[in-house]
């Protein structure tokens, strides 16, 4: 059984936290703006930030619609095998309700998403 003492939570919280920041601290010295000989590159081929979030959520949309659509047809086969159990039947609802809020929620994503992007541009111009 894990030690979950106060003290082992807090020390592992601290720990954590130096790992996830670390890297990033120490990178800082290498990107000031205008120092002689240093080269910052832009990793994306993207100037915009509208621009990026829709390409990530373009992949997003193209891994997840297809999960989508093979959960609803496991969730009607689901329906088709539970032949009556009432168990069953009552898992296959279940899933078909939370592949739907999934799929809300993927759709619901790129809908704000276009939506904050059309605001920024138009108090862009």
């Amino acid at each position: 059984m894990r030690n979950t003492s106060y003290r082992y939570i807090i020390v592992s919280m601290i720990t954590r936290a130096i790992l996830t920041v670390f890297p990033f601290v120490s990178l800082v010295p290498f990107a000031r703006a205008g120092a002689p000989g240093v080269f910052v590159q832009n990793p994306v081929n993207y100037d915009d930030f509208p621009a990026f979030i829709e390409a990530v959520l373009a992949v997003v949309m193209k891994i997840g619609m297809p999960i989508v659509v093979l959960m609803i047809i496991f969730t009607g086969l689901s329906f088709v095998l539970a032949r009556g159990n009432e168990k069953k039947l009552e898992d296959a609802k279940h899933s078909l309700v939370w592949t739907i809020v999934g799929a809300g929620i993927l759709m619901g994503a790129w809908v704000l998403a276009q939506a904050v992007a059309a605001t920024i541009k138009a108090i862009a111009d």
